[in-house]
């Protein structure tokens, strides 16, 4: 009898559709509803580097990977 390994995983929902505003320093679902908001530090002389400062997911939304998909987006910026 052959081994069998852990059965697989569900595939993961797309990701939702994140808008950047840089005039808000900003990333957020197209509904504006969650976001994750940022500053830019300099670091060298053209060198600027992004600081992660907070994230909000209205409780609706909670719990279904809506800020990982924001920080994503941002760590892909």
């Amino acid at each position: 009898m052959a081994a069998q390994g852990p059965p697989s995983a569900a595939p993961a929902p797309p990701s939702p559709p994140v808008l950047w505003d840089p005039s808000k320093k900003r990333f957020s679902t197209s509904d504006g509803l969650a976001y994750l908001q940022y500053t830019l530090r300099s670091v060298k002389k053209d060198q600027k580097a992004m600081d992660l400062v907070h994230t909000f997911v209205p409780p609706s939304k909670r719990g279904t990977g809506i800020a990982a998909h924001l920080c994503e987006a941002a760590f892909q910026h």
